[in-house]
């Protein structure tokens, strides 16, 4: 692997064995062009608001975006069929109706509806019927009712005990640690580790599937019951780049932590998703702009693929899955999709679904080895979400909140929290705040930290290392654009002394999990000399200063800045 970056320090070009990812940007560093390993190109359009538009792909539309000004999407139109989008005073989706020719010929529709604490409570589906959801006091899924019956037994910690998929029929399971020991007729052996390494089951428990890891617990062969035998190769990143089984070979290309395509011999696949999340967008079929036939992908409320049309509307994919994303019945298949849960792909030879960091079996509703980051991750180390109605994990390290966008959020608050990992925070409140601090509009965001953050922070001269400023997202590596981006103008302190921040260390921050700081956009400073500095980037104001943020804010790595 190797990685080129422009003189503003975003990334430019990406090597990955024999494929390369190209990329350039707008004016305000944001994602506007990028070339696939295959040649074809992407081009990504946004409003006067900054928000998406449309897509191209190799010059011609792709699809084509209508936003709210509080960020939710309205309206999209892919090949011939157009989305509509209606969402509550939450900003939680209501409806989702394709249209296709006139507005009023409505192809298909799905209606949500939630109870009072917020669950998901219905989905009306047109094709597939109506299906309701019960909870607990602890707001944890306990029944399913439609078209299929579901009824689901926790225990205290939040293994999944019991899965009764019909009226009589169960699937009751034993855990210890958290561990799964049995479940149905299937009984699980684990390593010293934790990992899965064994499972029987059938009659006389002759039916055996084992796994093998390495060094980091990554999940490397797996053996099924048949004698076949599939082994698995990962990058420096830990991202799966290949899967085999001595007859079929088939590798993957990584963009991040996103797979943007497969090729298995003479089958070239590509995989677009939305901006800056794991909502898959459109499945491209064929290798280079010649050969490529697109697809659209329709998703529910949490972003799982329901369905897949061609470029004219015909429908050529849609599955019916379980609350736990096993897909239980194919009403359409002319082609195939991997993509389950966001972040997810399914193995078609051990059922599995690979998550990025872990491998995650729908049946159990729960990983197969603990969670990497441990109980940063949760206290259940296993489990896959607390509710798979209204939460996902795309990297199989940390499950959150699936919500849509605040629409008491201005877009310039939204955008600065695009700078942070998704679901590593919770919103409390959008505050004001003095000028002197520099956010622009004099607002900014109160949040809760739900994971640990890294950021940076320039000093030197009158700016001490240990201040209250972080700089998050995207920063440039030129020294002047940088200063011009951060708006580190020469300031008066409250003496009236004439304070400079001659930027010339850089110390890595990291604020840890549940501290409470403010993050906005930094706003333009001008010095009384008259000298603009624009601003534009993304900071946090880390209130370390708070009983509550004690020991959170950490300052480690200091280098001198070249």
């Amino acid at each position: 692997m190797a990685f080129e970056y422009d003189e503003f320090g975003l990334l430019k070009t990406e090597h990955q064995g024999w494929a390369s990812l190209r990329y350039r940007y707008d004016e305000f560093d944001r994602l506007h062009e990028m070339v696939l390993p295959d040649g074809q190109a992407l081009a990504y359009h946004r409003d006067t608001a900054g928000l998406l538009s449309g897509i191209d792909l190799n010059g011609q539309p792709l699809t084509r975006h209508r936003m709210a000004s509080t960020g939710e999407e309205v309206e999209r139109q892919q090949g011939e069929l157009l989305s509509a989008y209606v969402y509550d005073d939450e900003g939680r989706l209501t409806q989702h109706r394709i249209h296709q020719g006139r507005l009023k010929d409505i192809s298909a529709q799905r209606d949500y509806q939630y109870d009072p604490i917020g669950n998901l409570k219905s989905i009306q589906d047109s094709r597939k019927g109506l299906r309701q959801y019960v909870y607990d006091p602890m707001d944890r899924l306990v029944g399913v009712r439609g078209d299929l019956y579901e009824q689901l037994i926790h225990d205290p910690a939040g293994n999944l005990l019991e899965q009764n998929l019909g009226a009589s029929s169960g699937q009751s399971a034993n855990v210890r640690g958290n561990r799964l020991t049995m479940h149905g007729d299937s009984h699980y052996e684990y390593d010293e580790f934790g990992n899965l390494i064994e499972e029987r089951r059938g009659k006389g428990q002759k039916l055996v599937t084992r796994y093998a890891y390495d060094c980091e617990h990554r999940l490397t062969s797996v053996t099924t019951p048949d004698g076949s035998t599939w082994h698995y190769e990962y990058d420096a990143f830990g991202r799966r780049i290949a899967k085999t089984n001595g007859l079929t070979r088939t590798e993957f290309l990584w963009q991040g932590d996103r797979l943007i395509a497969e090729e298995t011999g003479d089958q070239y696949r590509t995989y677009l998703y939305e901006p800056d999340s794991f909502k898959p967008l459109a499945l491209v079929d064929g290798h280079g702009p010649e050969q490529a036939e697109v697809y659209y992908y329709h998703l529910d409320h949490l972003g799982t693929p329901q369905e897949l049309t061609s470029q004219h509307g015909r429908l050529v994919w849609s599955v019916t899955y379980r609350a736990y994303g096993n897909v239980v019945q194919q009403q359409v298949s002319e082609i195939d999709n991997p993509l389950r849960f966001q972040g997810q792909y399914h193995d078609p030879e051990t059922g599995l679904h690979y998550n990025r960091h872990r491998y995650y079996n729908p049946n159990t509703g729960r990983f197969i080895t603990p969670d990497p980051i441990g109980l940063a991750g949760g206290l259940n180390n296993y489990q896959y979400v607390p509710n798979p109605t209204g939460w996902v994990d795309p990297l199989g390290l940390a499950a959150h909140e699936k919500r849509s966008p605040d629409s008491s959020i201005n877009t310039e608050l939204q955008a600065s929290l695009r700078s942070l990992p998704e679901g590593s925070y919770r919103v409390i409140n959008q505050v004001d705040t003095p000028e002197k601090l520099g956010f622009a509009n004099n607002r900014a965001l109160e949040i809760e930290l739900l994971q640990d953050v890294d950021g940076v922070r320039f000093y030197g001269g009158d700016a001490a290392k240990e201040g209250a400023f972080v700089a998050v997202g995207k920063i440039p590596n030129n020294l002047q654009h940088a200063r011009q981006h951060l708006a580190l103008s020469p300031f008066y302190d409250a003496s009236g002394r004439s304070v400079y921040n001659t930027m010339d260390n850089l110390v890595d921050v990291r604020i840890q999990k549940a501290a409470k700081v403010l993050i906005g956009e930094v706003a333009p400073q001008q010095s009384r000399a008259g000298r603009l500095y624009s601003g534009g980037g993304t900071q946090i104001l880390t209130q370390h200063w708070l009983p509550e943020n004690s020991g959170k804010v950490i300052y480690m790595k200091s280098e001198k800045v070249r």
